[in-house]
């Protein structure tokens, strides 16, 4: 009696209300809480609610119409979008966005007439099962509230309401024919990543909320011109539905137009006019050629690398795998993108575009890892929706075997490519094959070979940008007088952040303290010469005594073990025996002193060296011998 008395009287202990009154909030209030205090102790205290366990009817026949119990139905509702960018080279779109999905779930459910009418009530997300419902096709997806910060409203007839808000990354495909008054379709994918894709146990459907708000939330380069929540169902071997919000956006073509388009133009009509204009003088030919040429050279001249686009749509690589723009490896050495190679794949081979005799062609699944190297680059290869451009010197990349720069003038040192997507220098390849390469290596083509091709054209074309923009400089005037080609006698003034003549700095900028330009250019010039020496002697005087610890313990340990195995000797049975090891023992010492030998060579020669190089610096008229730091 006593333990049935405990029983019944210790739940009610733990369910004792409390008067908020006491501490300054209204009765109503009080009311309230104590009663979502009830209905949360009867949920979860009484009931033995697990959230591990899904609600889900695990005996729903596969013809889910026939049966009784409903499948678990989510709906989500788009209540807000943000788009920061698109990027066309990657085929990413990034947003950020809400969503509020709502589900049943029975087991939540509880009389309200039992409850003082208490028809909902608040908690975190924590402590109830949620649908895995996500955004799929993310590079990444981040969270902004975890669900023990997540309040979710709950129905009494079972009804969850949550929001989720989210930052991603999605796949987007880009087409880019119609470039810049372009117009761009992302669908982002959501579905249960894990629950029930094919529909017998659960459905989901969407839809979006206060769609007139999207027209305002795209950004500088982008408007978001429309929203729209479409199903979608693809066939297996079951039917399965996903629902796609698709964003529908709409390029700002003004930066394009005016900082790139309508300077053009007005370039080309201002050489067409400078140069038919006016009267045919003829002491003044050479200076309207020079304004044709010129015209010409920036408006036509200005060529990309074919070799970096794919040989099918011409549109430029992604620098990254795993896009629709990456490059994938052919079985005849050259490459295209992966959507055309993936559209060429599901053709009759008399049926595709790329035709190059080998039945093999796309048989291989690997990426063209060769150019991925070459465009990791990103310094010297500027991407552009036309191609990639040389914008600073490239380093040709080595062999991995013997390390040496590929290079299409010395045919050993032509590269190959190989089936899994990287290249070696053909050298190297018929050392590696264990059958005759020879005539393999000849006839198969490869896309970095033309690469190299191109790369002479496309570094005359970035000296020549260089050079017009140092002849620009060279040609600056007075910023005051307009007195041209002065250069070597123009001043500089701090104050006024002028650049002026020598009359000029006289007249108007004495007081200043004007100082000659080439001195203000030639003590930053000096800055950074300086830095550059600094930063690579360091490197290198870093690293030698590092080298050097790790080569002294080497040797110790060499020692150590060549003595303990000599040990050996006094323990052979037999002269045989003695005789080998010994052998054995001369041999190895024989290949330490000849590799010591290898490596003092080389280190004289360095220390020489660098001692020639003091001597040069000493013996120079124009180096002072106090700036030469060690």
């Amino acid at each position: 009696m006593i333990l049935l008395f405990i029983f019944i009287l210790l739940p009610s202990l733990f369910m004792a209300q409390f008067d908020y009154t006491t501490i300054g909030y209204p009765e109503e209030y009080s009311l309230w809480m104590n009663d979502a205090t009830a209905v949360f102790n009867e949920i979860f205290t009484r009931r033995n609610y697990n959230r591990f366990l899904a609600p889900l009817y695990g005996r729903m026949p596969v013809d889910f119409n026939s049966s009784n119990v409903a499948r678990l139905h989510v709906d989500m509702i788009l209540r807000y979008l943000k788009v920061f960018g698109l990027d066309a080279e990657n085929q990413i779109i990034s947003f950020f966005c809400e969503f509020e999905m709502s589900w049943v779930d029975p087991r939540l459910s509880w009389s309200p007439e039992h409850f003082n009418d208490t028809k909902f009530i608040f908690v975190t997300a924590d402590l109830i099962w949620t649908p895995d419902n996500q955004i799929g096709n993310t590079k990444s997806l981040d969270t902004l509230h975890p669900d023990s910060m997540k309040t979710i409203v709950l129905s009494s007839n079972g009804t969850i309401h949550m929001s989720m808000v989210y930052f991603a990354e999605v796949a987007c495909v880009v087409e880019i024919s119609r470039f810049p008054f372009d117009n761009q379709t992302c669908a982002i994918p959501v579905a249960a990543m894990a629950l029930d894709l094919n529909g017998q146990y659960s459905s989901m459907s969407g839809k979006i909320q206060n769609v007139n708000v999207f027209n305002l939330l795209g950004n500088g380069e982008w408007d978001v011109s429309g929203v729209a929540m479409i199903p979608y169902q693809f066939l297996t071997d079951t039917v399965h539905t996903l629902l796609l919000p698709t964003i529908f956006l709409k390029r700002v073509p003004n930066y394009y137009v005016y900082v790139i388009a309508l300077p053009g133009f007005i370039l080309t009509m201002l050489g067409i006019f400078g140069m038919f204009w006016t009267p045919h003088i003829r002491k003044e030919q050479l200076t309207k050629l020079s304004i044709g040429l010129t015209t010409l050279v920036a408006i036509t001249e200005m060529r990309v690398f074919e070799s970096l686009s794919c040989i099918l749509c011409k549109q430029p690589y992604a620098r990254v795998a795993n896009q629709r723009r990456s490059p994938r490896q052919l079985g005849c050495g050259l490459a295209m993108c992966d959507e055309c190679f993936e559209q060429e794949e599901m053709l009759e081979q008399e049926e595709r575009n790329h035709q190059c005799g080998n039945i093999y062609c796309f048989y291989s699944q690997d990426l063209a890892y060769f150019l991925i190297d070459v465009l990791s680059q990103e310094s010297a290869l500027m991407f552009t929706p036309m191609g990639y451009l040389l914008v600073k010197p490239f380093k040709i990349p080595e062999c991995p075997i013997c390390h040496d720069e590929y290079s299409n003038e010395i045919e050993a040192k032509k590269s190959f490519a190989l089936q899994c997507g990287h290249i070696i220098c053909t050298k190297c390849c018929l050392k590696t094959q264990t059958y005759d390469m020879y005539t393999a290596v000849n006839k198969r083509k490869d896309r970095f070979h033309d690469f190299l091709n191109e790369l002479p054209e496309m570094t005359r074309q970035m000296e020549t940008m260089m050079n017009v923009a140092r002849n620009v400089k060279d040609e600056c005037s007075c910023n005051e007088c307009h007195k041209k080609n002065i250069v070597d006698e123009m001043f500089y003034c701090g104050k006024c952040v002028f650049e002026i003549c020598a009359v000029c700095a006289y007249k108007r900028h004495h007081p200043h303290g004007a100082i000659p330009l080439l001195e203000k250019e030639a003590n930053k010039m000096l800055m950074e010469v300086q830095q550059e020496s600094r930063n690579v002697i360091k490197t290198y005087k870093d690293l030698v005594p590092e080298l050097h610890k790790g080569l002294l313990a080497g040797i110790d340990i060499f020692e150590m073990k060549l003595l303990s195995k000599e040990e050996t000797l006094k323990d052979v049975s037999t002269f045989a025996d003695f005789g080998e090891k010994h052998e054995s023992f001369t041999k190895i010492k024989s290949k330490f002193e000849s590799s010591a030998e290898n490596y003092l060579r080389h280190l004289c020669k360095f220390d020489a060296e660098v001692k020639q190089l003091i001597q040069t610096l000493n013996e120079s008229p124009d180096v002072s011998e106090s700036r030469i730091q060690f």
